[in-house]
């Protein structure tokens, strides 16, 4: 579920959705495939399966994307609690990935 239709969401925006779409879907593996060089160093697909609860929803709303970095604003909705969610991604390659 997209706040905005998803073709009007910047090209980072995209990003961290499909990020946390690979996470709703417990596809911690392919969530870990989109984050930056350095988080994968610090982070492995386990990792990621303990940070994230199992059924939520990511909304992304609003982006301020540089030439090679972007801050994506939004919120997750679990269990019918709203937390707002900030993404930090980094340009690498030509493909924005996601770096907290």
């Amino acid at each position: 579920m997209y706040a905005i239709s998803p073709k009007q969401l910047s090209d980072s925006s995209k990003a961290a959705t499909q990020y946390f779409t690979e996470i709703k879907s417990r596809n911690y593996s392919g969530a870990h495939d989109l984050l930056c060089s350095r988080a994968k160093k610090d982070t492995t697909p386990e990792d990621l399966e303990d940070q994230y609860p199992e059924h939520y929803s990511p909304i992304f709303k609003d982006s301020e994307e540089g030439k090679f970095s972007s801050v994506v604003t939004g919120t997750i909705q679990f269990k019918g609690l709203t937390q707002n969610e900030v993404v930090y991604l980094i340009k690498e390659d030509g493909n924005w990935k996601v770096c907290q």
